[in-house]
């Protein structure tokens, strides 16, 4: 089996390269994008230019995987701040899930596709049903915290949010507002 000077290009080896090499290298790049495709999962934007930074590999690779046609959380209206939730961390774990384990680049690029078009839906969705609460001042929250959705389950169940769940909703809205302004 013969070797693109593309991909060897990509991955930074010699043009004498031997296949195992070839595979080990692959490897560990596809488990390095994996990795941070994982630690940016809340920032569509930053996952967006992981992706594009990734075409290349994509690009090389001969099996395309077409990106699943499914609705995000697999329905079309969610209008129940629990169930919308619930339905949220079930596909978050999913696509992490599937990322972790992707085996291509292009598998990879559709998982992360998925991923940020989930992040996108969940940060309408969230803005929609929670829009009670004021948004705290945009100076107040790092685009890296996201609220505890598990907490924000537990606490819905069992009536309505304290004042803490109250301040954290309102610190996701600015949050969610900070991310979709860049």
């Amino acid at each position: 089996m013969t070797v693109s000077n593309d991909l060897l290009t990509l991955l930074s080896l010699p043009s004498h390269s031997e296949l195992e090499e070839v595979q080990d290298a692959y490897d560990l790049k596809l488990f390095e994008a994996r990795q941070d495709l994982l630690q940016k999962f809340a920032v569509p934007t930053l996952i967006r230019k992981k992706i594009k930074a990734l075409d290349a590999f994509c690009q090389l690779e001969s099996a395309a995987i077409d990106p699943s046609t499914e609705a995000p959380f697999g329905t079309s209206a969610m209008t129940d701040k629990i169930e919308f939730l619930e339905r949220y961390e079930e596909k978050m774990s999913e696509l992490k899930l599937a990322i972790s384990t992707a085996h291509t680049f292009s598998e990879l690029c559709a998982k992360a596709n998925s991923l940020a078009l989930q992040q996108d839906y969940y940060m309408v969705l969230f803005t929609l049903l929670f829009s009670e609460h004021y948004s705290a001042l945009p100076e107040e929250v790092n685009t890296r915290d996201m609220i505890d959705t598990g907490k924000l389950i537990l606490q819905l169940k069992a009536g309505n949010p304290d004042d803490k769940m109250a301040w954290e909703i309102e610190k996701e809205l600015a949050r969610i507002s900070k991310i979709q302004q860049l």
